[in-house]
C-alpha cells in the first residue's frame, strides 16, 4: 500500500461505515482523493458543481469527472449554479461561488447524521490560507487555518503538498484537469500561489514547513480556546444570561469565540466591551434565537426572539366583603366604577396607571424601571384594565379608579389563575 494511502487509512478509517461526499472539481487534489477513498474501500460519492464561469471549459470539467466516476463505479451527482445571475447584482465571485457549495453540502449533511464532506484541500492551500488570515488580522482561529475534522468536513490530504499529490498520481497513472482561472493575479490567493510564496520558499526552503509547525500550534490553541467558552455558552444556551463579570475575565481571543459559538458577528465581542449601563442593548436584528443582548443587574441578558407570553385568566367573583389579607394575585373592584369590559394583556411603553396613593397618572414603564426587574421579568409583565383604565399592574401597583374600599357595597373579586 502506498505511503498516503497507509496513513489516510489509518486517520480517517473510522469513517468506513458512514458515507463520504467527495467535493469533486476534477483538479488534481480532488481526484487524487476520490481515487484514494475509492481505493480503501471508503463508501464514496462524488460531487460536481458547475459555475459555467469559463464557458466550453466548465462543461469539460464536469463530463471528465462524471466519465471518472463511471470508469470507477461511483455514484455521480451535479449541480448546475446561478453565479452568474446572482452576480449581475453585484457580490464577490468568490464569496458566492462558497456559498453554493456550501449550501449544497449543508442540504446533504441534514438528510443523514452518517453523511460526511470530504473536501480535497492539501498543505499548500492550508500555507496560503494562514498567510491570507495573517493579513486579515483573523486571530487565533484564523491562523489555525483549516482542521483535518471539523464536525462533519473532512480534510483527508492537508498532510500533503501539491508536489506529492502530483507525484502520487503519476504513479497511480491518474488524469485531471487544470482551472486556468488559478492563474488569475486578481485574486489574492493567486498572487500567492503563483507570485509570492515560489520565490519566498526559494530563498527560505524551510519556511513551508515552519508555516504549517504555527498552524498545528495555533490549532491546539484554538482547542483550548474552544473547550473553555464552551462551558460559558452552555450557559447562555441554557439560561439566556452570564455574569458581565464572566464574559470580562475571557481574553480577546477568547471573547471572539464566545460569539462564534453563538453564532453572533465577531464586532459583538466589541460592543459588549462597551455595553455596561442598565438598560443598555445590543440589537440582533439578524440572529435566529435571539432579537437583543441587554446589560442589567451586572448581567448580560440574552432575549429571545419570541414573544408570546401565556397569559392567565381571569376569574370573576362577586363578594360582599374585603378580606382581611390580601393575596398578590386577586384584586377587588368596585362593580359601580369599572368601565366596560375586564381583560388581561402584556403591558405596552405607553400605559399609564393612577396608582392609590398618587393624585396624578404614572408610566407603566417607570413602575417597573422603580422594581428593578431584569430584563425577562419585564417582558412578563401583565397588566388588567377594563375599557377605560388601567386597574392593576399585577405584582407591582393597584389603581385607584376602581379599587373596592371598606364602604363599597358591590365588590367584584378577580384571581388570575395560571
Amino acid at each position: 500500500m502506498n505511503k498516503i494511502d497507509a496513513i489516510i487509512d489509518s486517520e480517517f478509517g473510522d469513517l468506513k461505515s458512514q458515507k463520504i461526499f467527495i467535493a469533486c472539481s476534477g483538479g488534481i487534489d480532488s481526484i487524487a482523493l476520490a481515487h484514494i477513498l475509492k481505493k480503501l474501500k471508503f463508501d464514496i460519492s462524488v460531487l460536481h458543481m458547475n459555475y459555467h464561469l469559463r464557458e466550453e471549459e466548465s462543461n469539460k470539467d464536469e463530463a471528465f469527472v462524471e466519465k471518472f466516476c463511471q470508469n470507477r463505479n461511483i455514484p455521480f451527482f451535479k449541480r448546475e449554479s446561478q453565479i452568474k445571475e446572482h452576480l449581475k447584482s453585484g457580490g464577490n465571485l468568490q464569496e458566492l461561488a462558497r456559498n453554493d457549495r456550501y449550501n449544497w453540502f449543508n442540504e446533504i449533511l441534514a438528510e443523514k447524521t452518517s453523511n460526511y464532506i470530504a473536501l480535497g484541500h492539501h498543505a499548500d492551500d492550508q500555507i496560503e490560507t494562514f498567510y491570507l488570515n495573517l493579513a486579515r488580522n483573523a486571530g487565533v482561529m484564523g491562523m489555525a487555518c483549516m482542521l483535518a475534522r471539523k464536525n462533519r468536513f473532512i480534510r483527508p490530504l492537508l498532510k500533503y503538498s501539491k508536489k506529492e499529490l502530483i507525484a502520487y498520481a503519476q504513479k497511480e497513472q491518474l488524469e485531471w484537469r487544470e482551472d486556468a482561472s488559478n492563474k488569475n493575479l486578481k485574486y489574492a490567493r493567486n498572487k500567492l500561489r503563483n507570485k509570492f510564496l515560489p520565490e519566498i520558499s526559494k530563498e527560505i526552503t524551510t519556511l513551508n514547513s515552519s508555516v504549517l509547525i504555527l498552524v498545528e500550534e495555533f490549532q491546539k490553541l484554538q482547542t483550548e480556546i474552544e473547550f473553555k467558552v464552551k462551558s460559558i455558552v452552555k450557559k447562555v444556551v441554557e439560561n439566556s444570561v452570564i455574569e458581565v463579570i464572566e464574559f470580562k475575565l475571557l481574553n480577546e481571543f477568547e471573547k471572539i469565540e464566545f460569539v462564534r459559538q453563538l453564532n453572533l458577528p465577531v464586532s459583538t465581542s466589541i460592543l459588549l466591551n462597551k455595553l455596561n449601563t442598565t438598560g443598555t442593548k445590543i440589537e440582533l436584528s439578524n440572529h435566529q434565537l435571539y432579537s437583543s443582548i441587554e446589560f442589567a443587574n451586572n448581567c448580560f441578558y440574552f432575549i429571545g426572539r419570541s414573544t408570546q407570553i401565556n397569559l392567565p385568566k381571569l376569574e370573576f367573583t362577586s363578594v360582599k366583603e374585603l378580606p382581611k389579607t390580601y393575596s398578590k394575585d386577586v384584586l377587588y373592584l368596585d362593580k359601580t366604577k369599572i368601565k366596560g369590559e375586564i381583560n388581561v394583556r402584556q403591558w405596552e411603553p405607553s400605559d399609564r396607571i393612577k396608582p392609590i396613593g398618587m393624585k396624578g397618572t404614572q408610566l407603566v414603564s417607570d413602575i417597573i424601571s422603580d422594581a428593578k426587574l431584569n430584563p425577562f421579568e419585564k417582558k412578563t409583565v401583565q397588566i388588567v384594565c377594563d375599557q377605560k383604565n388601567i386597574l392593576w399592574v399585577v405584582g407591582l401597583k393597584i389603581g385607584s379608579t376602581a379599587i373596592a374600599t371598606n364602604q363599597t357595597t358591590d365588590i367584584l373579586k378577580i384571581k388570575l389563575l395560571f
